[in-house]
């Protein structure tokens, strides 16, 4: 922060007038950014939400409230009590114990901000030749400048954080310092920024252990590789089955979202997290599974647990809608086919447009008395013929 005001301050564009403005950002948005630098893991969409965040309506708010200065003491006074505030927020936002702390700071901020809004929006109408000025506009777009000179320190922080991880993961699993070395250089070497391909890097090293500098030199190669065909995947046909890209994302919409198509022991694959339904302690919960091979998923999966039989009623009403939608989403022509989803509990797999559709049962013996759970799986019908 200091480097950029200093390089502002050297072109001219920022003044000690900009000091309320700066700390303000600097306690609120630039802390907060720290604090979640992790999302910058999301990509452009990260970049775009925060250049919103910086220069949308949120910002001609903050802009209009910070634009009627007081005293430099009060100034300041108010200023460490937004960072205060702002510190409070932050660390409690993920401790339910702390709900309430989170709560009362958010109150307290908005209760400041509404009464420096308005103060602000009576000075700015009853003195208006002092608020349209040049000096104004550098006041709004300080923050803006900030942020943009911001990113990069950001980026930068998460590309170490990674490095620092991956590094740290085969520390202690490679026992030779000589082959830890050339791993460090090997991965830094050829993934570069790719902060993607290191964490597939570090899973696949997890499951398959490198033992000599051959073994480090293929399994980066196997990960570029697949970086390379996400970004440009080849044409399948579909009675190959999907492209992984493609299949993983099938019900991000609804709350399904996979992680990486990664090689296992058992062939390529991904999952989601479990999506609960229903309120009970130990609730019935979804998940969605994709497996195949390196350029196709030939297996589409999802699975509903019943741990709350109480519940399985409504938790299977939801389970039929995720179905529909993966239906939907799988097979071409599905919505035009006027046929809806009608398959019936572990019978011969129902065959439409080239996919076999099935659903199976299997109650559990011991554990949850009346547990159970059900797999809507959807597969290339050559694979399944085979």
């Amino acid at each position: 922060v200091l480097a950029s005001v200093s390089v502002l301050s050297a072109l001219g564009w920022w003044r000690w007038d900009n000091l309320k403005t700066t700390l303000i950002w600097a306690g609120g948005s630039a802390l907060l950014s720290l604090y979640n630098f992790q999302k910058i893991s999301t990509g452009k969409a990260y970049f775009k939400s925060t250049m919103v965040d910086a220069a949308g309506l949120a910002a001609v708010v903050a802009f209009v409230t910070a634009s009627h200065t007081f005293s430099l003491a009060t100034e300041l006074v108010i200023a460490a009590a937004l960072i205060l505030l702002s510190l409070v927020v932050a660390l409690s936002d993920r401790a339910e114990k702390l709900r309430s702390i989170h709560l009362g700071g958010m109150a307290i901020m908005i209760v400041l901000a509404l009464l420096m809004l308005g103060n602000s929006i009576y000075y700015s109408i009853t003195h208006l030749s002092d608020f349209a000025s040049a000096d104004t506009a550098r006041d709004f777009a300080i923050p803006i400048l900030l942020t943009v000179m911001f990113l990069p320190f950001l980026y930068c922080l998460h590309l170490y954080s990674v490095y620092e991880g991956v590094f740290a993961s085969f520390h202690f699993s490679m026992k030779d310092p000589t082959l830890r070395r050339y791993t460090a250089w090997k991965l830094i070497r050829e993934l570069r920024a790719d902060t993607v391909g290191l964490l597939r890097w570090q899973h696949h090293a997890a499951l398959f252990p490198p033992q000599d500098a051959a073994e480090i030199d293929a399994s980066i190669a196997e990960v570029r590789k697949v970086r390379r065909l996400s970004v440009r995947p080849p044409k399948v046909s579909p009675r190959f089955g999907w492209l992984p890209h493609l299949a993983t994302t099938f019900l991000d919409n609804a709350g399904l979202r996979t992680n990486a198509y990664r090689r296992t022991h058992d062939g390529w694959r991904a999952s989601s997290d479990y999506l609960d339904l229903g309120k009970a302690p130990f609730p019935n919960n979804i998940a969605y599974y994709v497996e195949g091979a390196e350029l196709t998923v030939a297996k589409l999966k999802l699975v509903l647990n019943i741990n709350a039989p109480e519940e399985a009623e409504q938790a299977q009403e939801r389970f039929s809608q995720f179905a529909s939608l993966l239906a939907n989403a799988a097979i071409p022509g599905w919505p035009l086919s006027g046929q809806d989803l009608d398959i019936k509990i572990n019978e011969q797999p129902v065959v439409m447009n080239g996919y076999a559709l099935a659903l199976k049962k299997r109650t559990w013996t011991g554990g949850i008395p009346g547990g159970y759970d059900l797999a809507f799986t959807i597969e290339v019908e050559d694979s399944v013929c085979k």
